[in-house]
């Protein structure tokens, strides 16, 4: 058939191993180059939503420092409320309606402001 020496066909086979370890570290370079790419949208997205939810957390806890003030603002005026009703409650307890019609007319007119709750 052809007689080709040995030494072109080694020859032959070193440039065509050569060419091929050529040809896949460009296309691993290419496919690092296009992972590097994807990562680094992606880094940029999430830096991105890492900003919203860093602002989103600053809002939250300053918003707790305040809602706090103000839970602590409405438990004292509960208790002045509740005070307030107590005294005025024993206050009411403490009358006694009379016993006459038109006494008992007088004091409830006397008195309306108390009962009008």
């Amino acid at each position: 058939m052809f007689n080709v020496p040995l030494l072109t066909v080694i020859k032959l086979g070193a440039v065509g191993i050569v060419a091929i370890a050529i040809g896949f570290h460009f296309y691993s370079d290419w496919s690092t180059n296009n992972e590097l790419k994807e990562v680094s949208t992606e880094l940029i997205t999430k830096k991105e939503a890492f900003k919203v939810l860093e602002g989103d957390f600053i809002k939250a806890t300053t918003d707790l420092g305040v809602l706090q003030a103000k839970i602590k603002t409405a438990d004292a005026e509960r208790t002045k409320i509740q005070l307030d009703l107590s005294t005025a409650l024993a206050k009411l307890r403490g009358q006694k309606a009379p016993k006459e019609c038109k006494a008992a007319i007088d004091w409830s007119v006397l008195n309306k402001a108390d009962l009008s709750w």
